[in-house]
């Protein structure tokens, strides 16, 4: 279990210098588009936190079996979730 964790926080070290060259570097945000009542709560949530840290772009960044969610401007990111995908 260290060495999954050391090994996700050297992921997210990399995302992170990545993003900072280029914060639309991760896709659009999924669950933005999804229908479904569960969705839209979601999409609402993560659409408050953005608004919160005065960051209105949504993205996703995955890293193996997470997804990183963040909101940017062209010169700021904050990182607002992290997920695990499962198997």
């Amino acid at each position: 279990m260290a060495e999954r964790f050391r090994k996700l926080k050297q992921e997210l070290r990399e995302m992170v210098n990545v993003l900072s060259w280029s914060p639309v570097g991760g896709r659009q945000a999924r669950f933005l588009s999804s229908r479904s009542a569960q969705a839209r709560l979601r999409a609402e949530s993560g659409q408050n936190l953005a608004a919160q840290v005065g960051l209105p772009n949504l993205r996703e960044f995955v890293l193996g079996r997470y997804i990183v969610l963040y909101a940017h401007t062209e010169t700021e990111m904050v990182l607002l979730a992290l997920k695990h995908r499962g198997n």
